[in-house]
């Protein structure tokens, strides 16, 4: 039986005001401890983080700063990895995600790393369901969602 983890990833300690960090932790919660891991890069917020296949995919997420009135505008396109089998560090997929987006909601369906809806400066919600195929290491599209929904903490 393999053990299961809880990792988190990144966020946000100023509520919606700002304060985005890049931090990763671990928790087992056979033993009840927490394990600090290398530091995610870029920072972001509003933002989900998946594991799949022994790796941990960020994607989407903004940068939030309520002092310098970017609140929605400055999103990540970037996917971060953290290899969580051998190398155990950061990297970037090759490509960006296609609709770079905030708020969204990120899962693993077989092999796809799945992210749906989500904001940006655009007056509606996102609607685009996008996936990384993490074998054949290029993205495709699901059916879009009836309509665009933020995830909302």
């Amino acid at each position: 039986m393999t053990r299961s983890h809880i990792f988190v990833v990144g966020g946000i300690v100023n509520g919606h005001m700002g304060g985005y960090v890049k931090w990763f932790d671990r928790y087992d919660p056979a033993t009840g401890t927490w394990a600090e891991l290398k530091n995610a890069k870029p920072a972001r917020d509003h933002f989900q983080a998946v594991h799949l296949d022994g790796k941990v995919y960020a994607a989407g997420g903004r940068r939030t700063s309520h002092e310098t009135k970017h609140l929605f505008d400055l999103t990540v396109p970037e996917v971060d990895v953290y290899d969580l089998k051998s190398k155990k560090k950061w990297s970037v997929l090759k490509e960006n995600l296609p609709t770079p987006r905030a708020g969204n909601s990120t899962t693993a369906i077989g092999k796809d790393v799945v992210v749906a809806g989500g904001e940006s400066m655009r007056k509606q919600a996102h609607d685009e369901v996008e996936a990384w195929d993490a074998e054949k290491e290029c993205w495709h599209n699901y059916p879009s969602l009836n309509r665009g929904v933020m995830v909302r903490a």
